[in-house]
């Protein structure tokens, strides 16, 4: 089935690997790289019955770059509603080369519009997302499992 536009505000419903459901809300666009969405900390044994079941929530982690259209397109993450988005600043996110754990000494920060090199990662920014774009598997896993295969990349 096609999807239909999607459009900021927009919030999803994904069934994860272990039967649960969680919910997402399309934020921005970027050029760079795309959908950025908010993760909500509401994971339900069933579907919601009503898009305002998620007007109180918060977010899981961070907002996070993932290829909605794909998911949306597909079947895999159903549209369940609207709700505003209010107050909306894009986030900084840490960005390097590396792609194995470690520790590494070529880090910048970008804020959607502007990278900074700033060298080796104090602790305090560790708990930033990196700049790249999740595929919607492990975006599901990580919701369901709490693991993030980018975290010990510092």
């Amino acid at each position: 089935m096609a999807a239909a536009r999607i459009k900021v505000g927009d919030c999803y419903e994904i069934r994860l690997p272990d039967g649960r459901y969680a919910y997402c809300q399309y934020l921005r666009w970027n050029e760079q790289l795309g959908c950025l969405v908010r993760v909500l900390d509401l994971v339900t044994e069933v579907p919601l019955s009503s898009v305002h079941q998620l007007q109180c929530a918060g977010d899981i982690f961070p907002p996070v770059f993932v290829g909605l259209r794909a998911s949306v397109r597909s079947g895999r993450w159903k549209f369940v509603g609207t709700l505003p988005v209010n107050e909306f600043k894009f986030p900084v996110f840490r960005a390097t080369s590396a792609t194995k754990p470690g520790t590494y000494n070529n880090w910048y920060l970008w804020d959607g519009q502007e990278q900074r090199f700033i060298g080796q990662l104090p602790p305090e920014l560790r708990s930033l997302e990196i700049e790249l774009v999740w595929g919607d598997e492990i975006l599901e896993e990580r919701i369901a499992y709490g693991r993030n295969p980018f975290a010990e990349i510092q």
